[in-house]
C-alpha cells in the first residue's frame, strides 16, 4: 500500500513511519523545507517538500496514495492563534486536495482534549461531551468537524482517532520533562489527593492502533479513543515511576483552591492576551480526570495494548537516561 504520512518528522510520525516499512508499505513522508529531516534519512521514503499552509505546494502529493496518516499539526505555543492556523487551516487544506483523489482512508490523529474533562472518575468514551478547554482542544475539535463534513459531503472515507498522552522514547517536550523532573528531583507538586484517572498510551500500543484503523476499512466514517487498555490513577503512575528509577518520589499534596488560582489566572492569559501557558495548564491538569475508555477500539477492530504501564515507563526512563542524565 502506499502511504502519505503528514507529522512524519515528529515523535509519533517518526514511530509510525518505521512500522509501515517493516510491514513493507511504500511510504511518503511530507517534510517543509526547514523540516528536520534527520530521523527520516536512514528511511527508505519518498520525501515530498511542501506545506500545509501553502495548498499550490502539495499539488500531485497524492499521486499514487492509498491512504492518508494526519499527524501534523500544534501541540504547543504561547499564541493561541498559532494552534488555529496548524490545526484548522493546514487541516482543511489538505482535506481540499483530498476531496476528489482516490485514496481509500484518510486517518485524522486528534486528541482527548476534545473532551469536557469529567468531574469524577468516569471514563471518557466517544459519547462523552466534546467542550475543550484549551487552545489545542478547540482547534483539534474544530478539525474533527472539517474532518466529519468532508465525509458527509464530499464522500471522503475518514477515521478520526483521539489520542490521550502518547509517551515514550524520543519524545522530547512536555511527558519526558515531566518524567525527566521525576529522575533529578524526586519530588513532584500535585493539586488534590491523585487519586484521578489518567490514561497514558506507550507508542508502540499507540501506533498498533493507528495501523489497526489503517487495515479495517469498517472502520471508515467512526470515531476512536486510543490509549492503553487501563487507566491509572496519578498516584499509580509516580508510584510505579518511584519503583523504576529505585528511588522514592516525594509527592507534596496542595490544595485544590490553589489550582482554582492557577487556573483562574491561565484562563485570564488566554481570554485577555490570547497567551496559553503550558505551565499554569500542566499544574492543573495533572488533577483532572482524563481517563478512557477504548473498548470500542477493541471491540470493533481487536486492538489490544501489549505493552504495560511498568514496561514502558521501563522503556520510556531507559531513554532518558542515556538521552538526558
Amino acid at each position: 500500500m502506499n502511504i502519505l504520512v503528514t507529522g512524519a518528522t515528529g515523535f509519533i510520525g517518526r514511530h509510525l513511519v518505521k512500522r509501515l516499512l517493516e510491514a513493507r508499505h511504500s511510504v511518503r513522508c511530507l517534510v517543509r523545507k526547514a523540516s528536520n529531516i534527520n530521523n527520516l534519512k536512514n528511511f527508505r521514503v519518498d520525501l515530498y517538500e511542501g506545506d500545509l499552509l501553502q495548498p499550490k505546494s502539495l499539488e500531485g502529493i497524492l499521486e499514487g496514495i492509498d491512504l492518508v496518516y494526519h499527524l501534523a499539526g500544534i501541540v504547543s505555543s504561547r499564541q493561541t492563534s498559532k494552534f488555529y492556523i496548524g490545526n484548522v487551516i493546514a487541516t482543511k487544506n489538505l482535506l481540499e486536495i483530498c476531496k476528489n483523489s482516490k485514496i481509500k482512508n484518510f486517518i485524522y490523529v486528534s486528541s482527548i482534549a476534545v473532551y469536557q474533562p469529567p468531574s469524577s472518575k468516569t471514563l471518557l468514551d466517544e459519547n462523552s461531551p466534546c467542550k475543550p478547554i484549551t487552545p489545542y482542544g478547540k482547534t483539534k475539535l474544530e478539525a474533527e468537524r472539517l474532518v466529519l463534513h468532508y465525509f458527509h459531503n464530499y464522500n471522503l472515507p475518514i477515521v478520526i482517532v483521539r489520542g490521550s498522552v502518547v509517551y515514550g522514547p524520543f519524545e522530547t517536550e512536555v511527558v519526558t520533562k515531566f518524567f525527566l523532573n521525576l529522575i533529578k528531583k524526586k519530588k513532584i507538586f500535585v493539586i488534590g489527593d491523585g487519586d484521578n484517572f489518567r490514561s497514558l498510551s506507550y507508542i508502540d500500543n499507540f501506533i498498533d492502533g493507528l495501523l489497526l484503523v489503517g487495515e479495517h476499512l469498517e472502520s471508515i466514517g467512526r470515531i476512536y479513543n486510543l490509549s492503553d487498555q487501563k487507566a491509572y490513577t496519578l498516584n499509580e503512575i509516580l508510584e510505579t515511576s518511584s519503583r523504576i528509577i529505585g528511588a522514592k518520589i516525594k509527592i507534596v499534596f496542595l490544595p485544590n483552591w490553589l489550582g482554582n488560582i492557577f487556573w483562574l489566572i491561565y484562563n485570564i492569559l488566554e481570554k485577555l492576551f490570547r497567551i496559553f501557558s503550558i505551565e499554569l495548564y500542566s499544574i492543573k491538569v495533572l488533577s483532572m480526570n482524563l481517563g478512557c475508555d477504548v473498548s470500542k477500539i477493541a471491540n470493533e477492530l481487536g486492538y489490544s495494548s501489549q505493552i504495560d504501564l511498568k514496561e514502558g515507563l521501563r522503556r520510556t526512563f531507559e531513554w532518558i537516561r542515556d538521552t538526558y542524565v
